[in-house]
């Protein structure tokens, strides 16, 4: 099999639709699908051949497969983004962490197979490359335009048009001067005639006559193997990751059922048996469109792209096992550009990666001139909700680091609790007399005096770390960690420099409402066992 690569240059944007979605709006996918090029091409090719033996081999017995164009990066093909990369979100600084240490912690893309992190935040966008020691990730820019349907009879859109044939509609398409490179797998034999077709223009996906789809095609050099990685042999029973770079349409042996039957298809490939350990991925519908009929094609079931699995197989894998299914792919409608996947020992693909730094720029609060009226009203509001949506990300792990499996209160005392603080959001006073007036109840006290629970490995009491909130709102920004992101204590009041040239004061009513959400989560964590 020869294996032939091209790149594709937008002139005009891109229509290739995805399924579902808006009914008055069609969104193209971020990709241009192998299913998509190969109907270009058989395009390009009957305007100068008619239909025979040859074009049944080039484009209808599955023997040819024409994979998915995806974003170029320095003349690289880049792959989807791993499931199983993420990194971690607001990172926690010690206070033994240097400036490049702290920089390298928010920057480090961690392999969940081998470290877990409660909190994680994507690596960036759907499609990375990897240069050196760091990950290059892109999400490639769509363009909106807004359509009239014309009523067919009467050559215009007309208003109030009862046949539903005169309407706006949108069109979310891949940007034009974008470059896309993909791949044909091709018998050698074969090879010629579909290098032939391999420059010039085209026109890709939908709406060529509404100036969509024009592209230019030219051949490139492919590389061996795509991630940059040499195939490597597995020993039996050594840990491997299964990564499908295209998603993946996988069906039960006996019943025929779409559904994630990767094992299975590994197992027929590998005449082995085949066990997982661990999976990172997702699913969701995949379909298609067919030009003779007019019609879109039914939807199926995948594993999509991305999807990473850790296994193993209780039979050794040679390096011819891996080279042809790699090039054969798994599943249906391989010819589409489905069930393309790499097969990569664990100890290979290093996990030690970085995103790069980003572009330096002059701190906001350095570009505001004086401001008064209707925009300074703006400006604070703008400042609250970016307080808020991130106090809300260290609340949430805050909460996830508080152990309370030691609480020894009912289900309805901590129902009680969460319904007591939350009945005055402006004085946490009644709670705290009402926390003290348990030692006067024996059932009461009985439950809080054995409560324990665990904060930043101290093992507290919980009536009176709760009488402590209730007492000193302001606490629960300790409770946070928020010296470690950057804001900084004056006085009795937190402040953080955001937009604008005054910094941004966490008011005492913002720490009532964090304190109240804090202790009332905490109880719902403990009624739910922990979780």
């Amino acid at each position: 099999m020869t294996v032939l690569a091209f790149k594709l240059i937008l002139q005009e944007p891109v229509l290739v639709t995805a399924p579902g979605g808006d009914p008055n709006t069609d969104e193209s996918q971020s990709y241009i699908p192998g299913s998509a090029i190969r109907g270009a091409l058989v395009g390009s090719y009957l305007q100068n051949k008619s239909k025979g033996s040859l074009f049944t081999h080039l484009f209808l017995d599955g023997s040819t497969h024409f994979l998915n164009a995806y974003p170029e990066k320095d003349a690289k093909r880049m792959l989807p983004t791993p499931e199983h990369w993420k990194r971690e979100k607001d990172p926690v600084r010690m206070g033994s962490d240097s400036d490049q240490d702290w920089d390298e912690k928010k920057r480090r893309v961690h392999d969940l197979t081998q470290k877990k992190v409660k909190a994680t935040t994507n690596v960036g966008g759907p499609f990375m490359v990897v240069v050196g020691n760091e990950v290059f990730t892109k999400r490639p820019p769509n363009e909106v335009a807004v359509h009239n349907a014309r009523n067919r009879e009467m050559g215009r859109a007309i208003p109030d048009d009862d046949t539903n044939r005169s309407a706006l509609f949108r069109y979310h398409a891949l940007a034009a001067d974008q470059t896309f490179i993909g791949r044909i797998v091709v018998k050698d034999t074969l090879a010629k005639e579909i290098k032939s077709l391999l420059s010039g223009k085209i026109l890709l996906g939908g709406s060529h006559t509404a100036g969509y789809g024009l592209t230019e095609i030219e051949i490139c050099d492919p590389s061996d193997r795509e991630l940059i990685l040499p195939v490597t042999a597995v020993a039996q029973n050594e840990p491997f990751f299964v990564y499908l770079t295209s998603d993946a349409i996988l069906r039960d042996p006996e019943t025929g059922q779409t559904g994630a039957y990767l094992l299975e298809a590994l197992a027929d490939k590998l005449k082995g048996k085949v066990k997982l350990i661990e999976s990172h991925g997702r699913f969701g519908w995949v379909g298609g469109f067919n030009n003779y009929w007019g019609l879109p094609l039914p939807q199926t079931w995948a594993m999509l792209k991305g999807t990473v699995w850790l296994v193993t197989c209780d039979q050794p894998i040679t390096v011819k096992q891996i080279e042809d299914i790699e090039k054969m792919g798994i599943g249906d409608r391989r010819a589409e550009g489905y069930g393309r996947l790499l097969l990569i020992p664990q100890t290979q693909w290093v996990a030690d990666r970085f995103v790069p730094h980003p572009p330096k720029r002059i701190p906001q609060t350095q570009n505001f001139d004086e401001i008064d009226g209707t925009a300074l009203k703006l400006l604070n509001e703008m400042n609250t909700r970016l307080v808020q949506q991130e106090v809300d990300r260290h609340l949430a792990v805050a909460v996830q680091e508080i152990q309370t499996g030691r609480l020894q209160l009912s289900n309805s005392q901590l129902s009680r609790i969460r319904l007591k603080v939350r009945q005055n959001r402006k004085d946490l006073n009644p709670f705290a007399i009402y926390l003290k007036g348990t030692k006067d109840r024996k059932s009461a006290d009985d439950q809080f005096r054995k409560s324990r629970l665990t904060v930043k490995r101290q093992t507290l009491n919980f009536r009176e770390w709760l009488i402590n909130l209730a007492e000193n709102p302001t606490s629960v920004w300790q409770e946070m960690d928020l010296q470690k992101h950057g804001w900084q204590k004056n006085g009795n009041q937190w402040q953080r420099p955001l937009l604008g040239k005054k910094a941004y004061v966490l008011t005492d009513e913002l720490a009532v409402m964090y304190t109240i959400r804090l202790v009332d989560a905490v109880c719902n964590q403990a009624q739910k066992g922990g979780k």
